[in-house]
């Protein structure tokens, strides 16, 4: 007799634990992965260029408008990339951040550090242009199109920051161009 309640609680445990890994499970859905990773990569490289280009602005720029400019993109990708990080989180993405550029965000990093006085500002800011150009497409598009929300919200904020940027930028092509 011993032996059969023995059993019987061995089986009523693991259908508790079954159960419960099953609500999780409903409840937690494992994370689609292919259009949600080429989007947190993409994202991720695209803060880090922002970071690191701004980096080199910082230093190197006489320009207090351009350097300006340079530290709120320090600041906001920053915590765009922490945003992120934490989207992925809760999105049960499977994917590790990048923490180095592609290979053709790296040349332009390489064109930014050659470059002096006014051909640097020019180069940083048609640089900017276009990667928030970028960044505003691929943030939209995911926050129209994607499938997991926590990413989507990421996404959606991303998109009002992006075209505030892209709004100073104009200002800033105008200013050097006049």
């Amino acid at each position: 007799m011993k032996h059969t309640i023995r059993q019987s609680l061995i089986a009523a445990a693991a259908a508790v634990l079954a159960l419960g890994f099953s609500a999780v499970q409903a409840e937690n859905p494992p994370a689609e992965i292919s259009a949600s990773e080429d989007y947190v990569n993409q994202a991720a490289i695209g803060d880090l260029f922002e970071i690191r280009s701004s980096e080199i602005a910082l230093k190197k720029s006489r320009n207090d408008d351009i350097r300006e400019f340079a530290q709120m993109m320090i600041e906001d990708h920053t915590e765009a990339s922490s945003n992120l990080k934490v989207a992925v989180g809760e999105a049960r993405v499977p994917v590790t951040l990048p923490t180095e550029l592609d290979e053709a965000k790296q040349e332009k990093i390489g064109q930014l550090e050659e470059a002096e006085g006014a051909e640097l500002d020019r180069l940083y800011i048609q640089m900017q242009i276009e990667a928030h150009d970028e960044a505003l497409a691929l943030h939209r598009n995911y926050a129209e199109n994607g499938e997991l929300e926590p990413l989507r919200d990421v996404a959606s904020d991303m998109a009002s920051v992006v075209e505030s940027h892209r709004d100073r930028l104009e200002t800033l092509h105008d200013d050097l161009n006049d």
